[in-house]
């Protein structure tokens, strides 16, 4: 028997399924302007890759990308998937915490002192690049490692127990490190990518339990050139790219709009201006006085950094300051320490008692922030 609807239960059906189609029309509407306002659009886009192997690691660099209307969104696809590739190799085969299956790595090279070992080639060259700049930019790890836990270390009255003047066996192990390791360590480049550390059993009894060589401070270089060159293997040089601790690498920027711009981190009275130029590497250095979280403290009226001065075993005493060149930004970071030694002078903005100073002339205002413009 067919069911029989007054008219006024007609009308409350009617309405009924008129509120729900209305309803599923604002959810329609709503869902295709969440979709819309998701997609990229050209311009600068920040590339991310959460399925790379080490993405707690890659989270310590910021690609950014020109992208044009055409091919977008197959193209963002594609630098997620390089940039990931790219930062997977280079860690894996510059880690010194790391065994990787099938891969003499650093931390494998550490591990075989004294061993003739068959390396890729991607990291003899970067390897004997900066061992050539400097062999104790590789050789610092003790000192370097030393410096780095007491900068991150967690109670201060701890801290200042193991500072050098407080401690003598740390005194003692600077002291020894920049006056005698040197000449009983050693890392050797033979033919067909092979490497040989070479440690002295003396050494080996103060150092055993530590890192013998590493990438330190030139880790993040390191990377970061790496998978500039990786991208631009595959057709991909407009964009950058920055690390946590402040260094900046330019692909060659070519297709931006003077609405793209990247600022430096604060300054306590505001920003500094500079003009970002196309193929340039930037190091920005933050002053401990600044950023409480920087890896940087004051002892005793001595700054403590992962900016070491190797003829002292200390950290060299730099301000807040900005270095740039046209040169790699491997090679701008060995020039950086060179010219707090005084051994060359490079393209820097540096804020020093309350003024900025500058080797480059179109650098003017009392404030600095970094922008690109056509």
């Amino acid at each position: 028997m067919a069911v029989v609807y007054t008219k006024a239960e007609k009308k409350n059906i009617i309405i009924r399924v008129s509120l729900l189609v209305a309803l599923l029309i604002v959810l329609v509407v709503v869902i295709v302007i969440i979709v819309n306002s998701s997609k990229t659009k050209p311009g600068i886009v920040n590339i991310s890759n959460d399925s790379s192997k080490h993405s707690g690691q890659l989270s310590d660099f910021d690609l950014n990308y020109y992208l044009e209307e055409e091919d977008l969104a197959k193209k963002q696809i594609q630098l997620e998937r390089y940039y990931g590739e790219a930062f997977d190799k280079i860690y894996e085969q510059i880690t010194p915490y790391e065994d990787v299956l099938g891969v003499n790595n650093i931390k494998y090279i550490n591990d075989h002192p004294n061993q003739d070992i068959k390396v890729d080639s991607l990291l003899y060259d970067y390897l004997k690049k900066v061992y050539d700049l400097n062999p104790k930019y590789i050789l610092s790890s003790s000192l370097y490692d030393y410096w780095q836990s007491m900068i991150y270390f967690g109670d201060v009255n701890q801290r200042t127990a193991l500072e050098p003047e407080n401690d003598q066996e740390n005194k003692d192990m600077i002291e020894y490190f920049v006056n005698t390791s040197i000449n009983h360590i050693s890392l050797e480049f033979k033919d067909n990518n092979m490497v040989k550390l070479n440690i002295d059993d003396d050494y080996k009894k103060v150092y055993e339990d530590d890192i013998y060589i590493s990438f330190n401070s030139f880790y993040d270089a390191v990377v970061m050139d790496y998978i500039k060159s990786y991208l631009k293997g595959f057709g991909f040089s407009n964009g950058f790219i920055v690390s946590e601790n402040g260094y900046y690498l330019d692909f060659g920027m070519t297709s931006v709009t003077n609405n793209s711009k990247l600022t430096s981190k604060n300054y306590y009275d505001g920003y500094h201006i500079l003009k970002l130029k196309a193929n340039y590497s930037y190091i920005n250095l933050y002053d401990y006085k600044v950023f409480k979280d920087y890896p940087y403290y004051e002892y005793n009226g001595n700054k403590r950094s992962l900016f070491i001065n190797y003829d002292t075993g200390y950290s060299l005493d730099i301000y807040s300051s900005v270095f740039y060149s046209d040169k790699d930004i491997i090679t701008t970071l060995s020039n950086l320490y060179k010219y707090y030694n005084n051994e060359v002078n490079i393209n820097y903005l540096i804020q020093k008692d309350n003024k900025i100073i500058t080797n480059d002339k179109t650098v003017t205002s009392d404030y600095l922030g970094v922008e690109y413009v056509e």
